[in-house]
């Protein structure tokens, strides 16, 4: 929107900005389809195309309900089971700096008295205590949660329509 003109002091930055850009939500676009589609080739770098989305548009804010770190380690993860070794060493260096503070009150767990707890279900969050984890919840983290899942749920309805359409043609309906 107006936050990349803002940022940019002549046209032709503002134009390669914007372009850049748009080349980030085609390929967002592109990539969702096909990971939608069950297409493994296309989790990782779809992560990757969400983080630099997040970036772009929060400028590396990650704000609650709005966060994409659950969705893009839930398709880094489904990319490293699938062998993918970029994927895993992405994984080990995100998890290693994000594991370092409090998702909600971004305590350092270099303190002693921190030792921070992982989110169970996204395991992408992690907090000093009960009290920030709920508090974190009801901000925005159990949409970001939630949208972590969604791919799995896409993919298999997707699954199941081509498994319905065939055995509809095979009856001849």
């Amino acid at each position: 929107g107006e936050a990349v003109p803002i940022l940019m002091k002549n046209e032709y930055k503002e134009q390669e900005s914007y372009d850049c850009y748009s080349s980030m939500i085609l390929s967002k676009h592109y990539l969702s389809t096909a990971a939608e589609k069950g297409l493994k080739k296309a989790y990782f770098p779809l992560a990757l195309v969400l983080m630099d989305l997040h970036h772009v548009q929060y400028h590396g804010i990650d704000a609650p309900g709005h966060s994409v770190i659950p969705e893009s380690m839930h398709l880094a993860h489904k990319a490293a089971n699938d062998g993918e070794p970029e994927a895993k060493r992405w994984i080990s260096s995100k998890q290693t700096a994000w594991s370092s503070f409090c998702a909600h009150c971004k305590i350092s767990s270099g303190r002693e008295s921190a030792k921070l707890q992982q989110c169970s279900r996204c395991k992408s969050a992690w907090y000093c205590g009960k009290d920030c984890q709920i508090t974190h919840w009801k901000d925005g983290h159990k949409l970001d949660c939630s949208r972590a899942k969604r791919l799995d749920e896409i993919v298999n309805a997707e699954k199941d329509k081509w498994l319905a359409d065939k055995v509809m043609k095979s009856l001849g309906i």
